[in-house]
C-alpha cells in the first residue's frame, strides 16, 4: 500500500465518519421534533402568530378610529417622545 493510497482511504474513512454523524443527527432531532411537546410548541406559536394579527386588526381599525371620533384626534400623526 502506497503513501498515495492510505491517504485516499483516509480521505474516505474522514467522510463515511461524517455521514454517519450526519445521519445519527438527522435521526435524533427526528424523534425530537416528532414529540408531543415539540408540536404543542408549534401549534401554540401558530394560534399565537394568529392572535396578533387579530389584535392588531381590532385596535387598528376598530378600536383607534372610534376613540379619535370621541378625543377628535387622529392617531396617525400622534408621536410620543420619551427623553
Amino acid at each position: 500500500m502506497s503513501c498515495f493510497d492510505f491517504f485516499i482511504y483516509d480521505i474516505i474513512n474522514k467522510i463515511y465518519l461524517k455521514v454517519i454523524s450526519m445521519k445519527k443527527f438527522f435521526y435524533e432531532f427526528k424523534t425530537f421534533a416528532l414529540k408531543g411537546n415539540m408540536m404543542g410548541i408549534a401549534v401554540g406559536v401558530l394560534i399565537g402568530a394568529a392572535f396578533q394579527g387579530v389584535v392588531t386588526s381590532l385596535t387598528e381599525d376598530i378600536l383607534s378610529p372610534i376613540i379619535g371620533l370621541f378625543i377628535r384626534q387622529n392617531f396617525d400623526s400622534l408621536e410620543l417622545h420619551v427623553c
